[in-house]
Formats: structure tokens, C-alpha cells, sequence
């Protein structure tokens, strides 16, 4: 989400730029193919430099507020999904020369024509080819190389110094019960039995300074592997959060990748290399812009995740908002003007309350 570093990238191992990406991928109508030619962005400023380059971004340097204005700009300029990603450079309030991380980069994914480029494609290949190849495109397999370090050790805080808050972190929505950090990252996890990496997207928001909830479903490889740890005799769950990477990280920590094949396998398909994981802590993608490690515990666990005050009393405001919502449209749904709703509104609003 946030968190762009330096613009300076590289692409298969050469300095990106503007003319080069455009080369890559300007295709004459009669010259299109399908035939996929992989690329490894090499980190999110590479990304973000193809898209430049494509005319796929628009840059916003006009001082925007983290509360609800950016995620309502960004929901609205992406239209019926054809807008362009967005990079804003002036957060309201992260603005000053020492501020730990000052844009925000998103809609990254959400058209047809960054998916396509993502997977290596030229950006007008048709939506029907797309789906062609994204169902056999998540069965390929080029395991990560593992490493020693990278740019994503080069800052490094921890313990007391850690402040989730000193990162722009949007209230995206109205609705929501605070300001969410997790939106398309990449939450790593290992079963601790066949040391099988997962790489899923979930949401999480600050709580604390130093603490994300997320929403963890047993049935999902996440919770498998919490599971796993569980029986093991553990409370505690290792995991990584990587945000600023490539986007084939997103694409593929968002996709049914099959349970015991590790999704960095898949990430390396789809890039045709996989360059590595750090050897030290696994499941940081070494060229992620950020990456947060830290245990995943249930609430119920002996050590409890807690919520904190701010988030309990915008999770209770949320829910009195969505009640009150709730018997509005009773109301008028008892009305004789809304004829054939009543005693299925009258249950629905029993049940909320």
C-alpha cells in the first residue's frame, strides 16, 4: 500500500527506463499474440515505473486527507474499472521532510490491462485470454533462491521504536472499524510439519502501535497452518507481511494456489525467476519496500491480541451506524408502500439486535 522507495528499478537485472519499459510492451494490433513473455519487475518501483511508462499511472501531488478523501478519490477514479492506478505523494499530515514514509501507491491490479501486464502480456490482450491463461498460469513452479540480505534490511525498527501510526495508513471507508494497513499485502506463514510456505492477502488493521487483527478462517491455508501450530503445543504463529513487492505477490497471495505448494513457487512462474527469500528470516521477499514480523495469536489465547480503545469504539460506533441502518429499512419496508417485505425486514432487525 505504502511505502515507495527511491525511484530507481530494475528490470531483469537492467535499469528501467521510460523508453525501455514502453518498448517492451507497445504491440501493433496486428503483431498481438498471447504468448506470454515473463517479466521480473524486480521490486515495486520497477512496477510502478512500467506503469508509468504504459500511461497506466496518475500521479497525485495534491495534498490529500488519509481520512476517507483517499479511499473514496481512489474508489471513484477507477470508474467501471478502467481508471488508473494512483500514487499520491501528499498525505495530509505525512507531508514533512521527516516522516517515516510519505505516498501511497494503489489500484495497482484492478484493470484489465495491469493484469495483463503483470503476466507478462501485452496491456490490450482480451479479458477471454486472460482467464485462458490465469487458470493454468497458477500451476507452474521455479522455487525461490534463497539469499542472505537486501534492501528490504536496510531499515530495520524494532521493539519500543516500532509505531504503526507513523505510516499513512488510510481510513479507507466509512464503515470501517479503523484504519487498515493490510489491504493487498502478502501475509507469509509456514506449517510447521512440512515447512511449506503460504503467502494470502488479508486484511489487517492498526490497533496499536505495534498490533494488526486480521480475519483468519480456519478453512483457509492460513488457519491450516495455525492449526498445525496449535497441535504442536503453541500459541504463537511466526509470520511475515510483505507490502511494496512486485505484484505478482498480490496476484498470487490473492489466487487458489493448491494446498502444499508454496506460493513463492508460483510468484517465480509467473516472473520466470525467483529472486530470494531472506535466508535469515524466512518470508521476506528481499526487495519488499516493507516487511512486519511478528506472532499471530487468537483472541481467546493465553496471550491476547487485544484490540485497544480506539479500535473497540469504532467498532462499536460501526456496528450502532450499520443498527441504525438496519431499522431505517424496516421502517419503511413496514410502510404500505413497500408491499410483500414486512415480516422477513421485522426478523432481520430482531436478529441484529
Amino acid at each position: 500500500m505504502c511505502g515507495v522507495p527511491a525511484p530507481c528499478s530494475e528490470i531483469n537485472g537492467k535499469v528501467a527506463t521510460n523508453a525501455g519499459v514502453q518498448s517492451m510492451y507497445q504491440t501493433r494490433k496486428e503483431d498481438m499474440s498471447v504468448e506470454r513473455t515473463p517479466v521480473a519487475f524486480g521490486d515495486l518501483r520497477g512496477w510502478i515505473a512500467a506503469l508509468k511508462a504504459q500511461g497506466e499511472l496518475q500521479e497525485i501531488n495534491a495534498e490529500v486527507d488519509w481520512n476517507l478523501e483517499l479511499g473514496t478519490v481512489m474508489r471513484l477514479a477507477q470508474g467501471p474499472g478502467t481508471g488508473k492506478a494512483m500514487l499520491f505523494n501528499n498525505i495530509k499530515g505525512y507531508n514533512t521532510q521527516g516522516t517515516r514514509c510519505r505516498r501511497i501507491f494503489g489500484s495497482s491490479l484492478n484493470s484489465y490491462r495491469r493484469i495483463a501486464m503483470m503476466m507478462g502480456l501485452p496491456p490490450d490482450t482480451h479479458p477471454r485470454e486472460l482467464v485462458k491463461i490465469g487458470r493454468t498460469i497458477l500451476s507452474g513452479s521455479v522455487p525461490p533462491k534463497i539469499v542472505a540480505t537486501g534492501p528490504v534490511k536496510e531499515n530495520i525498527v524494532t521493539g519500543k521504536d516500532i509505531d504503526l501510526y507513523e505510516l499513512p495508513v488510510p481510513f479507507w471507508n466509512r464503515l470501517d472499524g479503523g484504519r487498515y494497513l493490510l489491504t493487498y499485502g502478502g501475509c507469509v506463514t509456514k506449517d510447521p510439519e512440512t515447512g511449506v510456505m503460504n503467502v494470502g492477502v488479508y486484511r489487517g488493521m492498526v490497533a496499536a502501535r505495534d498490533q494488526i487483527p486480521i480475519l483468519m478462517w480456519r478453512a483457509q491455508h492460513i488457519g491450516h497452518h495455525f492449526t498445525a501450530w496449535q497441535n504442536g503445543g503453541e500459541v504463537e504463529m511466526p509470520i511475515a507481511v510483505a507490502m511494496g513487492w512486485e505484484p505478482a505477490l498480490a496476484f498470487t497471495g490473492g489466487s487458489p494456489v493448491p494446498k502444499g505448494m508454496c506460493e513463492y513457487d508460483v510468484i517465480g512462474a509467473i516472473r520466470a525467476d525467483m529472486t530470494g527469500a531472506d535466508g535469515a528470516q524466512e518470508g521476506d521477499p528481499t526487495r519488499a519496500a516493507q516487511a512486519i514480523r511478528r506472532t499471530l495469536e487468537e483472541p481467546d489465547a493465553p496471550l491476547r491480541l487485544a484490540l485497544g480503545e480506539e479500535a473497540v469504539r469504532n467498532l462499536t460506533a460501526t456496528y450502532e451506524r450499520n443498527l441504525e441502518d438496519v431499522r431505517r429499512w424496516t421502517a419503511v419496508s413496514e410502510s404500505a408502500d413497500f408491499p410483500g417485505g414486512r415480516s422477513s425486514a421485522r426478523a432481520f432487525s430482531n436478529s441484529r439486535e
